[in-house]
């Protein structure tokens, strides 16, 4: 069963509320069926993703990261795991056209709607 849920973002002070929100309302209502993580860097996030496949149920990734920006993440997960996992692109700005054209993006977030989207997705789909 998928039950992970991954936050990939560099700004830790600005996001970092907003998951525990996330994880806290998660345990409330489903008790400890979804485990929610949290990463700071992109590569970080890859690799634990590329050993844990089996688990993970959603990634929303942050488009502008050092190193490696969330839509490239994003794609490269895609490209190894296809439609087993859910993606999310989330962001403080707007959303380009070609971030737009990546169809297999169930989600494109603004940060301050994060909370609210991230849960209203999962209350949509969840299943036991």
């Amino acid at each position: 069963m998928r039950t992970e849920i991954l936050f990939v973002d560099d700004e830790t002070r600005k996001v970092g509320f907003i998951i525990d929100g996330i994880r806290y309302r998660l345990t409330k209502k489903y008790e400890d069926f979804y485990i929610v993580k949290y990463f700071e860097e992109a590569y970080e996030a890859l690799q634990y993703v590329e050993t844990n496949s089996e688990n993970i149920y959603l990634v929303a990734a942050d488009v502008a990261m050092p190193e490696i920006d969330g839509l490239t993440l994003l794609q490269a997960l895609h490209g190894k795991f296809g439609e087993q996992i859910k993606y999310f692109l989330i962001s403080g700005g707007e959303f380009s056209e070609r971030m737009r054209q990546n169809h297999f993006i169930s989600g494109f977030i603004e940060k301050d709607d994060l909370e609210k989207e991230i849960l209203k997705f999962i209350s949509e789909n969840h299943s036991e």
